[in-house]
């Protein structure tokens, strides 16, 4: 089967509960990880991506944050960060932006990434 066309990154960043920032699996990340991975067990979708967990992806005040790194086979490799990402939409995140090619503009990232 060769290398999928996308790599799903999920924060899986955690904090003590005493930070302001927060972190992605107090927002609820894991599940957001679960049906991710749930959506690829469909056959026609494994060879589309792999999801995987992350360490901190800078995002966590807005969290789960979320990116999709193409593969850089079919054109240029590129990264979008998602923010705010609920288990709910991955299922969109699937279709529109993996299957579609078009990135879900409403939950794309608006958080600054600097280290």
């Amino acid at each position: 089967m060769g290398r999928p066309r996308f790599l799903v990154l999920v924060c899986q960043n955690v904090r003590p509960p005493t930070d302001a920032r927060g972190c992605c699996t107090a927002r609820g990340a894991q599940a957001v990880l679960e049906r991710l991975k749930a959506l690829r067990k469909d056959g026609k979708l494994a060879g589309l991506y792999r999801a995987t967990s992350a360490g901190c992806l800078g995002g966590c005040e807005a969290g789960p944050t979320v990116v999709v790194v193409s593969n850089g086979i079919d054109a240029p490799a590129e990264s979008t960060y998602y923010s705010g990402v609920r288990p709910e939409h991955a299922d969109e995140i699937v279709q529109t932006h993996l299957q579609g090619g078009r990135p879900v503009e409403r939950l794309l990232s608006r958080e600054e990434w600097i280290d």
